[in-house]
């Protein structure tokens, strides 16, 4: 299959408008988790640990999300000091801290895993165009991927 060749104008509008509804969308979803007191990457935290197991190396966390270390470790103070987790030393490796999470962390997950903004946003696609929108976007992930292993960027993409 041959891949467009398009003028960079063309490449730069369609960008624009990828990352100018993904920043907007994410402004919904951030008003929706601000009424539960939670952030996105907070959520996406509690989402990742609850999808790895409890017990989840913080080390683990911070590669999986793409963040620095010391992003991640105040991340993960403030969700501890919320109630939302609880920090470990790892019984064998000391230097190593494992994150689980409380009761409060999970009602969180269930609370938010309706994810309104989510549905009200998505549902203007008929099924056909969803499942393209999802393939398309799919598509966009794994080059996304390929590029940052192929640079060697330090980061650890979720793998959708």
């Amino acid at each position: 299959m041959s891949h467009a060749k398009l003028d960079i104008s063309t490449y730069y509008r369609l960008w624009m408008l990828y990352t100018e509804t993904a920043f907007l969308a994410g402004k919904i979803r951030k008003k929706e988790l601000s009424k539960n007191g939670i952030t996105m990457e907070q959520v996406g935290i509690l989402f990742d640990i609850n999808t790895m197991g409890n017990n989840v190396p913080s080390a683990e966390l911070w590669r999986r999300r793409g963040r620095e270390r010391n992003t991640m470790s105040e991340a993960l103070s403030t969700m501890a000091r919320k109630g939302l987790i609880i920090k470990e030393k790892d019984s064998v490796n000391k230097n190593q801290i494992r994150i689980q999470l409380t009761e409060k962390g999970r009602t969180i997950i269930e609370k938010l895993d309706k994810r309104e903004s989510v549905v009200k946003i998505l549902s203007c696609f008929t099924k056909e165009e969803f499942f393209l929108m999802e393939k398309l976007c799919n598509k966009i992930h794994e080059r996304v991927i390929s590029i940052i292993e192929n640079e060697e960027i330090p980061i650890r993409p979720l793998k959708l």
